[in-house]
């Protein structure tokens, strides 16, 4: 078993669940997010199956954060990723955030930004957007009085996996720098 394996060596919390989790992720800037949650009694062969294309997808194992040991049927593990500008240039590292069918949007920001730890003036600059096969569905206002529609994040019925709907977080990419990854660089000149 994967898990068990993973639990030899796997760093917790110390106070977290003890509990572990394998999440389809993709790695690539058009797939960085994730995806599902394997089942716990998903086999060995089944995973590698998913993750033949190592440089696309893996199975990443993480711990299980409290409030999401439990799942409820008004409650729907919503995945979300960092994007910049366009949602085929994602980054950072892709996470699930548990909400409720009806909770306020601004909750939802609320926790969101508790996640990150990000400075009130930095998450300013965040848009959110609700995001389906690689496009932008809508942008949300998440200040607003707007509230969670289990209905339309597709938490019942998803015809596959990469047009699943997700949330995506529309801010820059500060690891790129703004015109690109060696835009800051300068060169060095040295004198003899």
């Amino acid at each position: 078993d994967i898990l068990e394996e993973a639990k030899r060596e796997f760093k917790f919390a110390a106070n977290g669940t003890g509990k572990l989790r394998l999440v389809y992720v993709g790695q690539s800037s058009q797939s960085m997010r994730a995806y599902m949650i394997f089942k716990e009694e998903t086999s060995v062969m089944e995973v590698f199956q998913k993750t033949m294309t190592p440089s696309m997808y893996m199975g990443r194992v993480e711990e299980v954060p409290q409030d999401q040991l439990v799942v409820k049927s008004n409650e729907y593990l919503v995945p979300i990723a960092h994007f910049d500008k366009d949602p085929g240039r994602m980054f950072g590292v892709p996470f699930f955030l548990k909400v409720s069918n009806d909770e306020l949007l601004s909750s939802v920001r609320e926790r969101i930004q508790a996640r990150l730890d990000i400075p009130d003036k930095e998450y300013e600059k965040y848009k959110f957007a609700l995001i389906s096969s690689s496009r932008v569905v809508r942008y949300l206002d998440m200040t607003s009085t707007g509230r969670v529609n289990l209905a339309e994040l597709g938490h019942t019925h998803v015809a596959s996996l990469a047009t699943s709907p997700y949330l995506g977080l529309d801010h820059m990419n500060k690891s790129r720098g703004a015109r690109g990854s060696h835009a800051a660089e300068k060169a060095i000149v040295i004198h003899n």
